[in-house]
């Protein structure tokens, strides 16, 4: 028989989450306000409750420990264990709490998570006559890969956007705008001449835009805003 790997992760939530919010993280069990959620983090590696609390941040999102309110923590169990069989949320800890461990919810501490996302928190304009496609949150494990970030980001906002303009011309309507906000640019073209990256970096900034051609007359343009700290 095989052993199951990972954690599982015991949260208060009677609905459950969207998709977007959930990433890749599965529902095991979800019975009244328990949910349990599977985590592709072993929980052998998980050495003591502050690795945990910084490890759960990034591989789930503040925005979903925010939801979860116990001011014990996030509770956690090895996977291997028997399935989970519980009615509520008190059942549940009460039960797998003596084969898991607290960890501490890093959203619910002071500025562990900020006020619902809003376009207006990204100090650089929308491209003119450009089309929003989409605005959100990334998830800090999303961040952390797509942009290549050494730690793990308090938050990290993205807009996507469509338009007519080159990445050339797109490049250089926000190289300035970063510049002006006081962070150490570099610029990168690609050798097709279809897509450019702006990369600004400060102490406690990052901003990237990226711009793609995606089709004959159209250019993706994907700004990404990163607070470290």
């Amino acid at each position: 028989m095989e052993v199951e790997v990972g954690t599982h992760v015991f949260l208060k939530a009677r609905r459950k989450p969207s998709r977007d919010l959930l990433g890749d993280a599965a529902v095991v069990h979800h019975h009244e306000d328990l949910l349990v959620l599977s985590w592709d983090y072993e929980f052998s590696d998980l050495s003591d409750v502050d690795q945990a609390a910084d490890e759960l941040v990034a591989g789930l999102g503040a925005d979903l420990l925010y939801s979860h309110r116990d001011p014990r923590g996030v509770l956690l169990t090895p996977a291997s264990l028997a399935p989970i069989q519980a009615d509520d949320y008190e059942h549940g800890v009460g039960s797998y709490s003596p084969a898991g461990l607290w960890a501490p919810n890093r959203a619910r501490e002071p500025g562990g998570r900020l006020v619902a996302a809003d376009e207006s928190e990204i100090p650089l304009p929308k491209y003119p006559r450009s089309r929003r496609i989409e605005f959100c949150v990334l998830k800090a494990a999303q961040a952390m890969r797509e942009l290549e970030l050494a730690e793990v980001p308090l938050r990290t906002l993205r807009l996507n956007l469509l338009t007519r303009a080159t990445p050339r011309e797109v490049s250089a309507f926000y190289l300035p705008r970063l510049k002006e906000l006081g962070l150490q640019v570099k610029r990168r073209i690609w050798s097709s001449g279809n897509a450019e990256r702006l990369w600004g970096s400060a102490a406690s900034l990052f901003g990237v835009v990226y711009a793609e051609k995606c089709g004959p007359a159209e250019t993706l343009v994907r700004v990404s805003w990163v607070l470290r700290h």
